[in-house]
């Protein structure tokens, strides 16, 4: 309980700080991590309307989308999570909103789509180095592959109607 109440105090006093700030991005940004904590998604995304219409400049506005999308993505909703992530790839392309687009596809097991936005996170990152998104990349092929395989064994089991060896 003392949990829920300070998160319920602190929730008050952000709301409150922000009627007096409207817009304002750090407070805007706790009030969303207060809400997600308590697992109110659909609370916290409606906490970054303000800020959202507020924000004129391309990087803010892409890093509010991508908070509303890592919502949408704790709630298991992954297809709305990458419709929002792509949206803040568009509005400010990042290594960050393309590798959250990755983190979604592979969820999804769309392999190739995830390669494909490690390569766009690759191509406008400038903090990691290419060997860093190679990796990465690397991993999800094998993933793939692994799957892929997994998937033809299971069919060649059923295709006999038994799996063990007869007597």
């Amino acid at each position: 309980h003392t949990r829920q109440g300070q998160t319920a105090e602190a929730r008050a006093v952000l709301e409150a700080a922000l009627k007096k700030h409207p817009g304002h991005v750090a407070l805007t940004r706790a009030l969303f991590q207060a809400l997600i904590d308590a697992k109110e998604y659909a609370e916290a995304r409606k906490s970054l309307h303000g800020a959202q219409a507020a924000a004129l400049e391309g990087s803010l506005r892409s890093e509010l989308l991508t908070l509303e999308a890592s919502s949408y993505r704790s709630e298991g909703l992954f297809e709305r999570a990458l419709a929002v992530y792509r949206t803040a790839s568009q509005v400010a392309p990042s290594s960050m909103s393309y590798a959250q687009e990755a983190v979604v596809l592979e969820k999804l097991k769309r392999y190739a789509d995830a390669v494909a936005a490690l390569r766009a996170a690759k191509a406008v990152d400038r903090g990691n180095p290419a060997s860093y998104w190679d990796e990465q990349i690397e991993r999800l092929r094998h993933q793939s592959l692994v799957e892929r395989e997994a998937v033809l064994q299971g069919n060649k089991g059923d295709a006999g109607g038994t799996t063990k060896d007869a007597p």
